[in-house]
């Protein structure tokens, strides 16, 4: 891996989100501020977000935000970060996801509350769950819904709002990703590395050769996860966990996402926002013989 370009902000970003298909980035900063850079780093678009933002997510194609705000605000975007529509809720919304498509977004609150809106803001189902879900993830290609608790829960919902499985996890968790089929769905733990189950197989298991990390990231394929610590450096892993290469920062990043085929990756760390090629080099060929 290496540093493909750097854009300083002028304030720091407080969370990152990746639109695959175009390769754009979608970061929000302590100045109440959208970002909107293209896949070499240009500032595409810069506009006031509508109040203080803590978590946004972009569509997959690069046309949709969705975002939650501090003061119990949820948004649905478009392209240009005007408001489609906003809810104010109660509890106070403490994560966001949005499908791949942006027609549908998961709120989840800080009482246990699960709501789903649709691209009118129209409630589509509502669900309980035993503890807050501060981590969402919608799979792409089944339209499940993934979440995890801070502490003590995993679970997966349908399309319907009907619960899949849901799973005890004596873990920390600080991230959560899941590839676009739903067969590669990890766990960041912090000290006890990656943890990682399926839609099919829910059991989150230890990746036995992960390194410690609290942000992680996962290709579309499932066939490559990018981690990184409380260090100054991204870890671009195997399936298991093995690490496949490194790549120093000047400091530890605070967000990271990771393109569709895993060929691209953005970081975020302190006022800066940098671009990675995360392409894997092949050994050299020796002479013909």
């Amino acid at each position: 891996m290496r540093i493909a370009w750097t854009r300083e902000l002028p304030s720091p970003p407080l969370g990152l989100s990746l639109a695959r298909e175009p390769g754009s980035a979608l970061v929000f900063d302590a100045e109440r501020t959208f970002t909107r850079l293209d896949d070499l780093g240009q500032v595409a678009l810069r506009r006031p977000s509508p109040a203080t933002v803590s978590a946004a997510a972009f569509a997959d194609e690069g046309k949709v935000a969705a975002a939650i705000g501090r003061r119990g605000q949820a948004w649905l975007l478009n392209a240009e970060f005007d408001v489609i529509w906003q809810r104010s809720l109660s509890p106070r919304p403490v994560a966001v996801a949005l499908d791949h498509l942006g027609l549908v977004v998961a709120v989840a609150d800080e009482a246990g509350g699960l709501q789903v809106f649709d691209a009118q803001g129209q409630e589509v189902w509502w669900a309980a769950t035993p503890r807050p879900l501060l981590r969402l993830a919608y799979v792409p290609e089944s339209g499940a819904l993934v979440g995890s608790a801070d502490l003590g829960l995993l679970c997966a919902f349908d399309r319907r709002g009907q619960v899949l499985w849901r799973e005890g996890l004596m873990a920390n968790v600080g991230a959560l990703a899941v590839s676009g089929a739903g067969e590669r769905i990890v766990l960041a733990c912090f000290s006890e590395g990656l943890r990682g189950c399926s839609l099919e197989k829910p059991r989150p298991e230890k990746l036995p050769k992960s390194p410690a990390c609290r942000h992680a990231a996962v290709s579309y394929p499932g066939d490559l996860i990018l981690c990184a610590g409380a260090d100054a450096s991204a870890t671009l892993c195997d399936p298991t966990g093995a690490p496949l290469d490194e790549l120093a920062l000047p400091l530890a990043p605070s967000a990271l996402a990771l393109a569709a085929l895993g060929e691209r990756a953005v970081v975020t760390c302190d006022r800066a926002v940098i671009g990675i090629d995360a392409e894997r080099r092949l050994p050299q060929a020796g002479p013909a013989r």
